[in-house]
């Protein structure tokens, strides 16, 4: 029991802009049905507000009714349950905003609907809940109102509520756009542009999954350190760019290059794109007068010689540095 109520109290709230967190949408509905439950039971045990208790405690049986159901199915709810639970809570908040236009408050119960609409749905479905809410509410007034004082009244609750529904579409544009920025900056190398680390373990995981053959190659640049030293970290860094741009370029529609860090970048690619170790190894190359760079590598081919991300980054990483050793001694011999 305790992992059951722990497992509802304890949601993740993060905002993916393209998916809709049925959990966190499911602890929110739950907690709106709690408080019209609470605020239907108020309004019945205080008869100077002139409305009908029995109307009342209809309202709260409706409202915990459906606090219990998001509470029971909370995130494996189907989407048109989000949907559905909406159009009952709406349907209970028209019963309520007609006992409370007695009180000239009507409006205000609406607005948790549409605060609602405009966080966790869509922006086309909520702009369609927003004006089917209107139309209902003119209904309400024109039913509960002198006929004088309906239009002005709907009109003024009409522009409220759609107010309300353009501030929070506006901050959940906002939002969604620093999310994806903050995630691109999580897995973007900010010198190169190219994928980081994690990008790169995300990936290589992805791969592994489908099982479809992949080459994984570690790259490692020699005579970057005496580069970066001669020249400053000025124009290593720019050889940096430039040398990650000239491998983007060559893997672009075949697969992936990243920079790990330093001075190693790391390519993934299928084995049916038809790239050559040879050309990362060249892409990563720089001659000048007064400098070579070159690139030591290790590859290895997945999912036939690691069993995940881990073990394929260590392996790779053995093969290069094995490969650097080997280039040195022949360096040395020549």
């Amino acid at each position: 029991m305790s992992h059951w109520l722990r497992r509802r109290l304890d949601v993740d709230t993060g905002f993916d802009p393209d998916r809709i967190n049925m959990a966190f949408a499911a602890q929110v509905a739950a907690c709106m049905y709690l408080g019209a439950a609470g605020t239907s039971l108020l309004i019945a045990l205080i008869p100077e507000l002139g409305i009908a208790p029995g109307a009342s405690m209809a309202l709260f049986a409706l409202s915990l009714l459906g606090a219990g159901a998001w509470i029971v199915v909370f995130d494996r709810a189907p989407l048109w349950m989000l949907y559905g639970g909406m159009a009952f809570g709406t349907a209970i908040i028209t019963v309520g905003a007609y006992l409370a236009e007695a009180t000239g408050q009507g409006v205000a119960l609406y607005t948790w609907g549409v605060i609602y609409a405009f966080v966790f749905f869509p922006r086309r479905i909520a702009v369609y809940y927003l004006a089917g809410v209107c139309t209902v509410y003119a209904v309400v007034l024109r039913i509960a109102m002198p006929e004088d004082a309906f239009l002005g009244v709907w009109l003024m609750a009409s522009m409220t509520l759609a107010t309300i529904g353009l501030v929070i579409g506006a901050l959940r544009d906002r939002l969604a756009n620093a999310v994806r920025r903050s995630e691109e900056r999580a897995i973007t190398d900010p010198l190169t542009g190219l994928p980081n680390r994690r990008a790169l373990m995300e990936e290589l995981d992805a791969a592994l999954a489908s099982g479809t053959p992949h080459r994984f190659m570690l790259c490692d640049l020699n005579g970057f350190k005496h580069y970066n030293d001669t020249r400053g970290h000025q124009e290593g860094d720019a050889l940096l760019e430039r040398l990650g741009d000239r491998l983007a370029r060559l893997v672009d529609g075949r697969g992936r290059a990243y920079r790990l860090g330093g001075d190693e970048f790391c390519v993934l690619w299928p084995l049916n794109a038809h790239l050559a170790v040879r050309d990362v190894e060249h892409a990563l190359s720089d001659r000048g007068p007064r400098h070579e760079i070159t690139a030591a590598h290790g590859d290895i081919e997945l999912p036939m010689e690691a069993a995940d991300a881990d073990a394929a980054l260590r392996i790779a990483d053995g093969r290069m540095y094995a490969h650097k050793a080997a280039q040195r001694e022949r360096r040395a011999a020549a």
